[in-house]
C-alpha cells in the first residue's frame, strides 16, 4: 500500500497536511506503518509532524479501518486479480461478508493471509469444508447403523465417499 493510496481514501487529508508536511510522512512504510497500534503511530508521527498534525492524520487515517473499509479494499483486490478461479472469488466474498467488526492491525494481516491462501488454492472453501462435514456426517450415520446391524455395503459406499473426496482435494495442484 503507498501513501498516495491513503491519499486517495481521504483526499481531504491531502489538503490538511502541508506538501513539507507530506514529503515528511512519504518516509514511512505504509504498510508497516499500518500494522503498528494506535499509540505506536502516533508516537511515530508526533515526532515528524508535531501532536496536533498528527492526531489530525491519525484520526483520518484510522477511519480507513472501519470494517466497510476493510471490504472495500478486499473487494477493490479482489476485482484487480482476474486470473482467480471463480469459486475462490465466491469463496473469498462468502468469508467479507461474515466479518462484522473491524479487524485490528494483527488480525488484518492474519486475514490477509488466509484470504491469500484461499486465492491460490491452498485453503478449502467453504463449499469444499460443507462437503467434508456432509460426507462425514453421512459416513458416521452409516456406521452407527451398520454397528446395529444395518448394511455394511452402505457403511463402506458413504466412507469409500468420504475418503475420495479428501483424496481428490489432496491431488488437487491447487489445494
Amino acid at each position: 500500500m503507498e501513501l498516495n493510496l491513503v491519499f486517495e481514501f481521504i483526499p481531504s487529508l491531502k489538503e490538511v497536511l502541508s506538501k513539507e508536511d507530506t514529503d515528511k510522512i512519504e518516509i514511512l512504510d505504509i504498510e508497516k506503518f499500518v500494522l503498528l497500534e494506535h499509540k505506536e503511530r502516533a508516537d511515530i508521527l508526533s515526532k515528524l509532524l508535531g501532536d496536533k498534525k498528527s492526531e489530525l492524520f491519525l484520526k483520518h487515517f484510522e477511519k480507513l479501518f472501519t470494517i466497510e473499509n476493510q471490504k472495500k479494499a478486499f473487494m477493490k483486490w479482489l476485482d484487480e486479480d482476474h486470473e482467480i478461479k471463480p469459486e475462490y472469488r465466491e469463496d473469498i466474498i462468502t468469508r467479507l461478508s461474515w466479518l462484522k467488526e473491524t479487524l485490528s492491525p494483527k488480525e488484518l494481516k492474519r486475514y490477509c493471509e488466509e484470504l491469500d491462501e484461499i486465492r491460490i488454492g491452498a485453503k478449502v472453501t467453504v463449499k469444499e469444508a460443507e462437503n467434508i462435514l456432509k460426507l462425514s456426517k453421512e459416513a458416521r450415520k452409516a456406521k452407527e447403523i451398520m454397528d446395529k446391524g444395518g448394511s455394511k455395503a452402505d457403511y463402506e459406499n458413504t466412507s469409500n465417499a468420504y475418503k475420495k473426496y479428501i483424496e481428490y482435494l489432496k491431488k488437487d495442484p491447487k489445494k
